[in-house]
């Protein structure tokens, strides 16, 4: 029997393949007219304050919202 992967390891797995950027790298990135896409919770947002200039799209429909082919989708 194989044993089962933990959330944590799937968690670890992910985030290996994403580069993370600082709060400055972000607001150069903006500037130059990169997009930042801010997935966080409402409640996050109220909490720590909304990014300036990054869209919001809840985490639930960011796959909506990136689908060309999607009535949601935000061409942004």
């Amino acid at each position: 029997m194989r044993e089962r992967t933990t959330i944590g390891e799937m968690l670890d797995r992910a985030r290996a393949g994403l580069e993370r950027v600082t709060p400055v790298e972000a607001q150069e990135a903006i500037e130059g007219g990169g997009l930042l896409v801010d997935i966080r919770s409402e409640r996050q947002r109220e909490r720590d304050g909304a990014v300036p200039g990054a869209a919001y799209f809840p985490r639930n429909v960011l796959e909506w919202r990136a689908d060309p082919s999607s009535p949601a989708h935000d061409a942004r």
